[in-house]
């Protein structure tokens, strides 16, 4: 037996735009899911204290600030999500230097690397090198263990 279908038949059944709409609904509602637990697992991995942390782990949030300056917004135009600490111009509360380069804090922190430093109490500079301390990465890398969970029987 061989079965022909027809556009037309296909059209009158199948309204395509209902269907995008969907699922455009569900991937700004996973996506927005996703953000919100990455978002949640990197405030949770830095910790306030008055201790520099172990270079690998997460660093110490001396202030509280960094923590504060995690988040996530959904953009549309790209149906995407962005994830991560808001730039400031607060960089002394961050930190007790300057850092004279074009890395901000949060990403020094994340990624590592050489910066030259300016004390604000004394005004001496000095080049040093910070170790790496990633707290974004590791919150999006467990993430994603996640993902199948969110996007399951999402378009019904």
């Amino acid at each position: 037996m061989i079965l022909t279908l027809n556009m037309n038949e296909l059209k009158s059944r199948f309204n395509a735009g209902l269907v995008l709409s969907a699922v455009d609904r569900a991937k700004k509602r996973n996506l927005t899911k996703q953000a919100a637990f990455t978002r949640r697992s990197a405030k949770s991995s830095i910790r306030r204290r008055r201790r520099t942390s172990a270079p690998g782990s997460p660093p110490s949030s001396h202030s509280g600030l960094l923590r504060k300056l995690i988040y996530f917004i959904y953009e549309p135009s790209t149906q995407s999500v962005v994830i991560g600490p808001m730039l400031t111009n607060q960089a002394r509360k961050l930190s007790k230097y300057r850092l004279t380069q074009n890395k901000t804090v949060p990403e020094t922190l994340e990624t590592g690397g050489r910066v030259t430093r300016t004390s604000v109490r004394t005004g001496r500079t000095k080049r040093v090198y910070v170790q790496p301390r990633p707290f974004m990465r590791p919150a999006l890398i467990k993430g994603l263990a996640d993902l199948e969970k969110y996007w399951k029987d999402t378009v019904k």
